[in-house]
């Protein structure tokens, strides 16, 4: 009894055709995209917030990076980690002004007193009235 397939003979795996999980993911995500773009066009989205988007991207990501970095070492694609980092950081990156405060310097005031008896006292003061 011969084992093994026949010259031509397909056993098992995925039917000609069928689309893989990536695909099927990219084409829902394109309805869902040319969905999203109609409700706006018909003024549906108008709670919709960039910024809340973009930080649901930052999470995304480095919920992405952090499952890469669970992987044992021989098995973890550290050029993608990388990539998937920068990317979470250029969106973070983008976020800041938003959220945070620049930092500035601020003047400050120096007085210097120096009494008869050669005591000196100096004053230091600042002030964010300008900001």
């Amino acid at each position: 009894m011969p084992r093994g397939a026949a010259p031509g003979e397909r056993r098992g795996g995925r039917t000609k055709g069928t689309p893989n999980k990536r695909t099927i993911g990219r084409r829902a995500a394109l309805i869902r995209a040319a969905n999203e773009a109609a409700d706006a066009a018909n003024g549906k989205l108008l709670d919709w917030n960039a910024l809340a988007e973009m930080r649901k991207i930052a999470m995304v990501l480095i919920g992405m990076a952090g499952r890469e970095q669970r992987k044992p070492p021989d098995k973890r694609d550290n050029r993608w980690l990388l990539e998937v980092l920068e990317a979470a950081s250029r969106v973070l990156s983008h976020i800041m002004p938003y959220e945070h405060r620049r930092l500035a310097s601020l003047p400050a005031t120096v007085e210097t007193v120096v009494s008869k008896g050669g005591v000196v006292r100096v004053t230091v003061s600042q002030t964010d009235a300008a900001l």
